[in-house]
Parts: C-alpha cells; structure tokens; sequence
C-alpha cells in the first residue's frame, strides 16, 4: 500500500461518523405507547416543505422542536406523503423500542453553526474524502476533521449543561458572569504568596520562635512590641475582621519596629 493510503482510508470512513456527530444523531427509547403517539403527532403537524420527517413540537421531551428521524422512505413521494409514512412507521415501533434522531439536522431551524469545511462535509449529496480534500494532505485532513469533532462534542456537552440541571449544577447567564469575575478575582488575589495575605496575628504564628521551631519558612520577622496593645484589642474582636492584610511583617521590619 503506497504510503499515506492506509492514513487516507482512515479518514475517509471517519466521514460518516463526523457527519453524524455534528447533525448531533443519538437513538431515543420510546418508552410508552404515550411517547409513540406524541412523536407520530408530532411529525404530522410539522409543516416542513424540505424534509417529510421533521418533528413539531409537542413529542417526547428528548426529541426537540426541529429535531428529524432517521427513517427511509421513497424520496420520490410528494412531501406530504412521505410525511404519513413516517408517521405511519412510527406507529408501528413497539412500546420501548428505538429511533434514531437527528438532535441539530443541518438545514433546519436546529442548525448548528458550521465553519467552511463543515459545510462542505455536511453538505448533501455528499463528497468524498478525495473531493473533500483536494490539494490538502491527509494530516490537514485529520485535523479539520478532529476540529468539526470538538465543536460538535462541545456544542453537545453545553446542551446538556443547559437543559438537564439534574446531571449537572446550572446558573443563570447573569449568574455565571458574577461567578466568572469572582473567581477571576481570587485567582488574582491568591498570586501573592500566603504570608502576605493573612493577619499578624496568623503570621506569628506560622513564623514561629526566631532561632525555634515554625510550620513555615516566612522571611520578613515577627511583628514587633509596638503593637502589643492593639494585638490585645484585636483579640477580643472577630478574627474576620483582620483577615486580610497584606504584607503586615515585612512592613514592622521595614520601619525600625
């Protein structure tokens, strides 16, 4: 085999599985015969020129407003047609069997948003690996494919963080960006090293008995008598009150005290 065929090959029967994947395509378990009638319902009020199994809303909650089947039926039918045997189909699908969904069918209101290369994949009838990649190599190839991949995985992954609150912890847009600028802000705050973030009072603590035993290693010296009296009076205040104070003992030094 020349080499970079078996590379090419590869690729090319990665195709399919990137197209699925990026039309986000999952298998739905109708569970009762409840869901079966809402998805065939759902399917008959859609009033879709392009596509005879687009899904209105109204069906099962797993299968969105947009959302298609993967179903075949004679293309040469007028829409509507084709329409009632999907809806027909559906029907005939046993209490708890499976149907293959297509979550964000391209061409749809459920679209996703696709760069150029996507749009060339995606887009029906589809190409080849040779007429997709042309004057491309088979390693920039891989990489635009594994680029369409992570969009899609993401994509999928913020769905799921947004609609199911019961797999995963969700806020607010508002709520995510004071979250987002308050972590921000303790990563800034916690650059400094700990000794310069704490009060004299932890700080002596942690410095331990000049020419003893310490638990750290600060280099700036004990706070000095100067203080005494206002150590006594921060006693007997809540330590949150003197949580922060930067730089405390480099400062006692500094100053002759």
């Amino acid at each position: 085999m020349p080499p970079g065929r078996g590379e090419a090959y590869e690729a090319g029967a990665a195709l399919p599985a990137g197209r699925r994947e990026i039309e986000g395509e999952t298998i739905v378990y109708l569970k009762t015969e409840r869901d079966t009638e809402m998805l065939a319902a759902a399917v008959e009020r859609c009033k879709s020129k392009a596509f005879a199994d687009e899904v209105d809303n109204g069906g099962p909650s797993e299968i969105p407003d947009g959302a298609r089947l993967v179903v075949e039926v004679d293309e040469a039918l007028p829409v509507e047609t084709r329409r009632a045997k999907v809806a027909e189909l559906v029907r005939s699908l046993a209490e708890g069997e499976p149907v293959r969904v297509r979550q964000r069918p391209i061409g749809t209101s459920r679209e996703p948003p696709l760069d150029t290369f996507a749009r060339a994949l995606t887009k029906q009838p589809y190409k080849t690996f040779r007429e997709l990649s042309g004057d491309r190599s088979v390693e920039e190839m891989r990489d635009r494919l594994l680029l369409c991949l992570w969009d899609a995985l993401f994509l999928a992954a913020s769905v799921t963080w947004s609609t199911d609150p019961s797999r995963v912890s969700n806020v607010t847009a508002a709520d995510a960006l004071e979250l987002g600028y308050w972590f921000h802000r303790g990563q800034q705050n916690s650059k400094r090293p700990l000794f310069e973030g704490i009060c004299a009072m932890c700080g002596s603590l942690l410095y331990g008995v000049p020419g003893g035993n310490a638990i750290g290693n600060i280099c700036y010296g004990p706070f000095g008598r100067a203080l005494s009296s206002f150590l006594l009076l921060a006693s007997l205040l809540p330590q949150c009150c003197f949580l922060i104070w930067p730089r405390f003992p480099l400062y006692l030094r500094t100053s002759g005290q």
